[in-house]
């Protein structure tokens, strides 16, 4: 059954870019009057955006890092690339929080705007070390609690990213439990 395909050069209807929204939106069927004995029923949906450049919401993110024995090497430095690959992203008046964990969990950088810290989350994402067990509920648990300060703005959008090789041996194990905690949190 079709669910998707490429009609762009079958199906483009004229369209006026969108006034004080991001995007337009248009459907049609593709007949002009629909079966009295009912039957499949295509829609044809274009979209279109605004000129204008849209602005991205204010995030913020707080990265749980498995600093554990299991990430030595290659997993630790991939893990440390990760981070700063996300992290560069961030824009200054963005939030930002790093809890590491391995057989307990700690905040490294305390939830807070990157701003003019920048430089020494860099610094601080760049000398992490392996070494312990996995306490991956530990970890979670203190992210959930940075992504839950007062200071963040409530429109803000809260995303806590775990980075682990997901070999809990310390605290929750189960990969049931940890997966409950997870979607409570939401």
């Amino acid at each position: 059954r079709e669910l998707v395909s490429d009609v762009g050069a079958r199906y483009a209807p004229a369209m006026d870019a969108p006034k004080g929204k991001a995007l337009a939106l248009r459907i049609d069927t593709e007949r002009a009057r629909l079966p009295p004995s009912g039957g499949e029923t295509h829609l044809r949906i274009a979209l279109k955006s605004t000129q204008d450049k849209a602005t991205r919401p204010h995030l913020s993110v707080h990265l749980v890092l498995d600093v554990s024995g299991s990430m030595k090497g290659a997993s630790i430095a991939r893990a440390r690339e990760a981070a700063l690959a996300l992290f560069d992203k961030l824009d200054g008046k963005d939030d930002f929080s790093l809890v590491t964990f391995s057989s307990d969990a700690s905040v490294l950088i305390a939830d807070g705007p990157v701003g003019a810290r920048r430089a020494s989350i860099k610094k601080t994402i760049e000398g992490i070390v392996e070494g312990g067990g996995t306490n991956i509920g530990a970890g979670l648990l203190l992210g959930y609690e940075q992504a839950s300060t007062k200071s963040i703005p409530a429109d803000a959008v809260r995303v806590v990213l775990l980075l682990s090789d997901g070999r809990a041996n310390a605290g929750i194990t189960s990969r049931d439990r940890l997966s409950k905690l997870a979607r409570r949190a939401g």
